[in-house]
This record gives structure tokens, C-alpha cells and sequence, in this order.
């Protein structure tokens, strides 16, 4: 097909066991890859093409969800420390921690992401039952 040239063949290039997602108003398409728990969506990056898709192909798979962050201080300098109770937290709770060290001080900055307060809590009550303090900001 002499429509066919080698642009075309490029976007037509997918991720192996990618779901092809439709593109309404464009000729690339999108990809939906799972990995665990995690759903990953590849998007065309012109505006117009990302925002359809974005509205009919990927929030629909993604449903209603609540999103919340809290906020905090970990009252400690030494952020490798903080790191092994950090990573059981993950792993016991059904949320996602950002965490930065703040200049030199003795506090390190943590965000904890989830979808229901409740779990944001069990995570905080759980890590300072291990000897982390916090400081709500």
C-alpha cells in the first residue's frame, strides 16, 4: 500500500503484549501495558490527539478513584535510616511515599499517597510505632 511509508510504519509500532488504544482524531495510536498493579498508558504527543484519547480511552479504564496525600516531617537526619521502614511500609500498606531530605536540618520531607484516609493513617501509626517521629505540615 503506497500509503504506507516508513512514518506510518513507525507509529504502528507498539509494546509487546500492549492493548492497542484508539486514537479518534489521529493516525497513532495509543498502548495500555499492565505490570503488577500498575497500569501504564502510552499517549500521541500532540495536544489534541493526547486529550481525546485521554477522555475516551483512558479514564474510562481507570474508573472513579480517590487520591489523597497527607503531608509530614520525619523528625530524622539520616534519610538511609529512614529508608528500611519506609520500604516495609510499602509493602504492608496499599500506598506510595515520596521522601526528600529538607537542607540540612534534622527533617526529611514525606509525602504518603493513597486512596483512603484510613490507610494513609495505618501507615503513619504503623512507622511511628517503629520510632519514626512526625510533624504534620
Amino acid at each position: 500500500d503506497p500509503k504506507i511509508n516508513e512514518a506510518r510504519k513507525k507509529m504502528a509500532y507498539l509494546p509487546k503484549g500492549a492493548e492497542i488504544l484508539n486514537n479518534s482524531v489521529g493516525a497513532a495510536p495509543g498502548a495500555l501495558l499492565s505490570y503488577e498493579n500498575t497500569k501504564i498508558f502510552v499517549l500521541p504527543g500532540m495536544p489534541k490527539e493526547m486529550k481525546a484519547m485521554l477522555e475516551n480511552e483512558v479514564l474510562p479504564r481507570l474508573g472513579k478513584r480517590i487520591f489523597l496525600q497527607k503531608k509530614l516531617l520525619a523528625e530524622i537526619t539520616d534519610e538511609s535510616k529512614l529508608a528500611s521502614v519506609l520500604n516495609e511500609a510499602l509493602k504492608k500498606f496499599n500506598i506510595k511515599i515520596h521522601s526528600s531530605p529538607k537542607g540540612f536540618g534534622k527533617y526529611i520531607g514525606i509525602i504518603l499517597f493513597g486512596d483512603s484516609e484510613e490507610e494513609i493513617e495505618k501507615a503513619k501509626k504503623f512507622m511511628e510505632a517503629k520510632g519514626i517521629r512526625f510533624e504534620e505540615v
